[in-house]
């Protein structure tokens, strides 16, 4: 029982850990095009929403 929260609470991490590096993978991109001023605040929107949906 015990061990299944564990594993459960693991695989939350890595799914937030997976939706950040998603987010700053978009940051890099959207940094690479031109005009990349107008996106610099997306990625920090993007991660907080995901933050607050999960809890």
């Amino acid at each position: 029982q015990f061990q299944q929260q564990t594993a459960t609470f693991l695989q939350k991490q890595v799914d937030i850990g997976a939706e950040f590096m998603g987010a700053f993978g978009e940051y890099n991109r959207m940094k690479s095009r031109p005009y990349s001023q107008d996106f610099n605040r997306t990625p920090r929107f993007v991660v907080t929403q995901s933050y607050h949906c999960r809890n």
